[in-house]
């Protein structure tokens, strides 16, 4: 039973939220932008009480990479658990959806919205679907100084080039998770105009 509820707040948390109408000016300035953008950023240190609740669900996907801890989510009456060294992309939708830290070892999590015309067909070629649940991935530090690279871009301002270069940055931070067990396997090589073996990872 959760005694205590935090969105955020947390000792060491780094977070932006990219201002909707900023948004849709910079994209009608640059269209590169309209595929696929953050809408949000974080980062979430031992986020002790961490929980959210989105009865309506989300118009962004969730991508959260937990890296020290546990934590969960809920997906219409579904509850998964996240470990440390895995990550989940919950996927943008009307759906109701929790999620929040293990109250005994709670989470340390990576996270970011993403939006955009390409995340529906992303999610049906990756198969992220309400019942998709975390996957493991073996850590690497590049992946984290991709995830830093995005944050300091916003962080310096939301000028186009900044925006432009968090975003670009947003399709290779994507990438080291859905392709990291394809890479692993070499699978990439197998079946080049395949699109089936997706529904691995």
């Amino acid at each position: 039973m959760i005694t205590h509820k935090r969105r955020d707040g947390f000792v060491g948390q780094r977070m932006i939220t990219l201002p909707p109408q900023l948004l849709k000016n910079a994209i009608k300035q640059n269209p590169l932008l309209v595929q696929l953008y953050i809408t949000q950023i974080g980062y979430f240190p031992k986020a002790s009480f961490h929980y959210r609740e989105r009865r309506n669900g989300c118009s962004d996907n969730i991508l959260f990479y937990c890296q020290q801890g546990k934590g969960w989510y809920v997906l219409g009456k579904d509850l998964y658990e996240v470990k440390a060294n895995e990550y989940a992309i919950l996927p943008a939708g009307s759906q109701y959806m929790r999620y929040g830290a293990d109250e005994q070892d709670p989470w340390t999590i990576h996270w970011v919205h993403f939006s955009g015309s390409l995340v529906e067909e992303l999610n049906r070629l990756f198969a992220i679907t309400n019942s998709r649940g975390a996957k493991p991935i073996p850590f690497d530090e590049k992946r984290i100084e991709t995830w830093k690279t995005m944050y300091r871009s916003l962080e310096m301002g939301y000028t186009i080039p900044n925006i432009c270069n968090a975003n670009f940055l947003l399709y290779q931070f994507i990438a080291s998770f859905l392709f990291r067990s394809l890479i692993f396997l070499g699978l990439l090589m197998c079946c080049p105009q395949k699109t089936h073996w997706l529904m691995i990872l």
